[in-house]
């Protein structure tokens, strides 16, 4: 058993098999590493795993992300794709199934360890009650998904 203790997300990719977490001394995660990469449970090992894979939507829509739903918006989404997920048409199925365009904004794949992990920051277009349904469907097939915040739509 080795601890080894650093930042070089690539080092703990390539050669850790769990990893920990620490903020201002308190274990704030733990988790296999291919866990950890492709599902963290906390806000921070979101962040952290965000700035390792350095996809963040661009500057002009962060700009314009309102927390709360308004009457004319569409949400922002990242999505994390694992395992068989991966290879799965799940966006296209999703645009027919739901209804909903799906606007791609930045996307990403990446091997760690054994496991593939994507990760997509798209804007889903539609009614509130097609976006509603699109994220549970995205939910349903084992995405894990977050709502970075609402846009206005151009309609």
């Amino acid at each position: 058993t080795i601890l080894l203790i650093t930042h070089e997300m690539e080092v703990v990719k390539s050669i850790c098999h769990r990893v920990s977490l620490i903020s201002d001394g308190e274990l704030v995660e733990e988790a296999e590493v291919g866990d950890f990469f492709t599902a963290p449970r906390t806000r921070l090992g979101r962040e952290f795993l965000n700035d390792f894979l350095q996809l963040e939507p661009p500057k002009a829509l962060i700009e314009r992300l309102e927390e709360a739903p308004g009457e004319h918006t569409h949400p922002v989404v990242r999505l994390a794709f694992s395992g068989d997920t991966v290879s799965t048409p799940l966006i296209s199925r999703l645009a027919r199934e739901c209804g909903v365009d799906v606007s791609i904004l930045q996307a990403k794949v990446e091997s760690i360890q054994e496991r593939t992990l994507g990760l997509m920051i798209a804007e889903l277009l539609g009614s509130p009650e097609q976006t509603r349904r699109a994220i549970d469907y995205l939910e349903d097939h084992d995405l894990h998904v977050e709502v970075l915040g609402h846009v206005q739509r151009d309609d």
